[in-house]
């Protein structure tokens, strides 16, 4: 007879432990890209254009947790109108991955524009804008034929089944989806890669190496692409489970009916975790987002905190309301230390606070805007 306690346990766990996950990707997911589009959007007078792409990343991630996350948690203990979400959001999550994926290859484009072409004009925003756009309508195309063939289940267990007139085209559009979601886009990059490598080391070999200016452009280069390069990695590593497990079950489902079922189990819990990495990432390697974070968290917690408690003591509350003030006043006066030079801008609190007849040390940083 066959045991049937271990999957039965297995099952058991996962409904327990995925409620608990989810919350807590939602709630970094939520704080994290909302935190990226208070960032970019304080810039509007030093906004780039990678910045407004990954405002559109931010904002791609947000519509994914809002829209699918929840629903996702409510169909754990509860039924679902099926109609509404095989007709809505069942198309809509494949809406929000197309977004991603050609804004990261939109962003690698670009930056291989920039570094091959130092001398021309950046993308003007209007020209960024109308792109973003292209990539929304783009990404709305694809998922037509999905919207017209997705229907809820008539019979148990409930979920959505695509009604395709005959198998063979729901075989192309998976295949479809694979190159345009996957494999082209990535092609894209890792061509976009390449020619950056190969042209940063072509002039690494003309360039006179005392030359200072070159060698700080040439480290932002490096940030810049190192910072992108993870950000498609870890896009990459999340995806391929799933995209994997479509083709298998399109395609070969009779002899690998156990890795489909493995591949579906903890492939959406991938994306869902996917959509709260960017902001880290971004925190991790790019002094501009983690400024942004430090500036933010330390006015919330230094100042907020004590003004909701109100501390009794006056000197107490005299020292917090100029800490307070000071964090205000170097976010009011960012535009005054901020220099543009090519994609690059330096910050300078230094002078600022010899101005102020401010004694305290503070070295010169860089930026690299990504």
């Amino acid at each position: 007879m066959p045991n049937t306690t271990e999957p039965t346990d297995t099952i058991e766990l996962e409904n327990k432990v995925k409620p608990g996950f989810y919350a807590v990707v939602f709630i970094l997911g939520l704080l994290g890209n909302l935190l990226v589009i208070i960032i970019v959007a304080a810039r509007r007078h030093r906004r780039t254009a990678n910045d407004i792409f990954i405002l559109n990343l931010a904002i791609s991630d947000l519509v994914y947790l809002f829209v699918c996350l929840p629903t996702n948690i409510y169909m754990m203990f509860a039924d679902i109108q099926y109609d509404l979400y095989c007709r809505l959001i069942w198309p809509l999550m494949t809406v929000t991955v197309n977004l991603s994926i050609f804004t990261l290859t939109s962003m690698a484009v670009f930056r291989c524009h920039v570094i091959l072409n130092p001398f021309k004009p950046e993308l003007s925003h209007r020209n960024v804008f109308f792109w973003i756009l292209g990539i929304w309508l783009l990404g709305l195309v694809l998922v037509i034929p999905l919207l017209l063939v997705t229907k809820p289940k008539l019979a148990e267990p409930q979920g959505c089944d695509e009604v395709w007139p005959s198998f063979a085209y729901r075989q192309a559009y998976t295949a479809s989806l694979f190159v345009l979601q996957f494999m082209l886009p990535l092609t894209i990059i890792a061509v976009a890669y390449v020619r950056i490598g190969l042209d940063l080391v072509r002039r690494g070999r003309h360039q006179v190496p005392d030359h200072m200016a070159n060698q700080e452009r040439r480290r932002e280069n490096m940030q810049v692409i190192k910072t992108l390069a993870t950000i498609v990695i870890l896009f990459a590593i999340c995806m391929l489970p799933a995209q994997l497990a479509w083709l298998l079950y399109d395609f070969a489902y009779e002899d690998n009916q156990s890795l489909v079922a493995f591949l579906f189990s903890f492939s959406p819990s991938l994306l869902y975790f996917h959509s709260c990495l960017n902001p880290i990432a971004y925190g991790t390697l790019t002094k501009h987002f983690r400024r942004g974070y430090i500036r933010f968290f330390s006015y919330i917690f230094c100042c907020g905190f004590f003004r909701l408690f109100n501390r009794d003591s006056a000197s107490g509350r005299l020292g917090i309301n100029k800490l307070c003030e000071s964090w205000g006043d170097r976010k009011d006066k960012s535009d005054e230390w901020t220099q543009r030079n090519n994609n690059t801008e330096t910050i300078s609190l230094h002078e600022e606070l010899l101005q102020q007849g401010v004694s305290v040390m503070v070295p010169m940083e860089k930026e690299t805007v990504v």
